[in-house]
């Protein structure tokens, strides 16, 4: 029994040895497995806030048809401003936006020419923008002046703003007219003023469709916004996405309706000019021409007597006496 104990207590170290063997032969079977791969991190993502404010409404293919409609209107207006300032005037659409009312508000300067118009019947008062240097180099031209304003950081006195209101007219008058094939749009002017802090046509968190022109005129250069409230304009925009490209072109806009005399005006002098046509004279003769010499006209002058008002022709006549005096009596109005 002795014995047995004796061999039974030294198999214990055995045991044990061969459980040391066992643990360290798993540590090295381990370290033979090839270590993992190193974690390569990745680059994360820029993240950008994005403004609700300011987002956009019009899917490409309203954005595609829209552009096309509005450059037509631009290519029509500028055509009529170029007869009436007496000018070439380089149009051109610069951009279609959807903006709060607030964004846009911030951008005007000033002073700037705001004018607050409904489009009836659509619910809704609009905005057009037309900045103070161009609004006043398109007053010089309309008064027969070159366009050249060196004083531009002031507000338009009262009769400026009547005149200009003659260019607001037939601004809004094309851009309503190009939308007479879906809706016969009729502009109405609320009012106009300097300064976007007194005009609130709408609210300041509302979504408006914003649409500029880039406008030239000699060496004025500046831009003319017309802004609306999307959410009236939007029926008249699906309207026009779902035109079919060989659909017949819209009618041109019917002009302007004349607007009404400003009795600011009444008192302001205008200059008239009775001219009859040229006379011509060979040069070798004007040389010899000396005092008391008579030219003698045909008698078909006195009959084709033409009456400018400033620098425009406005009437025909013929010449002849009243009360002593030389007149001219009124035959046709030129248009």
């Amino acid at each position: 029994m002795a014995a047995d104990s004796e061999i039974h207590e030294a198999q214990h170290p055995l045991d044990s040895n061969s459980e040391v063997e066992r643990l360290l032969a798993e540590v090295a079977s381990g370290a033979a497995t090839p270590a993992p791969a190193a974690v390569v991190d990745e680059p994360k993502e820029n993240v950008a806030r994005y403004d609700l404010s300011n987002a956009t409404f019009l899917s490409p293919p309203q954005l595609r048809k829209l552009q096309q409609h509005q450059e037509k209107f631009v290519l029509d207006l500028g055509a009529r401003l170029s007869v009436l300032l007496r000018a070439e005037v380089g149009l051109k659409l610069a951009a279609i936006q959807t903006i709060s009312y607030r964004r846009m508000e911030q951008s005007w300067p000033d002073p700037v020419h705001l004018t607050v118009f409904k489009a009836e019947p659509l619910r809704a008062n609009g905005v057009l923008e037309i900045p103070t240097p161009l609004g006043l180099s398109m007053i010089d031209r309309l008064l027969g002046g070159t366009g050249v304003v060196t004083e531009t950081n002031r507000k338009l006195s009262d009769i400026e703003s009547g005149l200009l209101e003659q260019i607001v007219q037939i601004i809004l008058g094309h851009w309503c007219g190009h939308w007479s094939k879906f809706r016969e749009l009729k502009p109405v002017i609320v009012g106009h003023e300097t300064n976007g802090r007194f005009i609130q046509p709408t609210l300041p968190q509302t979504n408006i469709l914003a649409v500029s022109l880039a406008v030239e005129i000699g060496e004025a250069q500046d831009r003319i916004q017309i802004g609306l409230p999307y959410a009236v304009m939007e029926p008249l925009i699906r309207q026009l996405a779902q035109t079919n490209e060989s659909s017949p072109e819209a009618p041109m806009p019917s002009p302007a309706a004349a607007s009404k005399w400003n009795p600011c005006f009444d008192d302001m002098p205008v200059q008239v000019k009775a001219n009859w046509p040229q006379l011509e004279v060979a040069a070798g003769d004007v040389l010899q021409l000396k005092v008391g010499d008579v030219l003698r006209l045909n008698s078909q002058c006195a009959q084709n007597v033409t009456i400018n008002v400033g620098d425009l022709p406005k009437f025909s006549g013929r010449l002849g006496t009243s009360g002593g005096r030389w007149a001219v009596e009124i035959t046709q109005i030129i248009k």
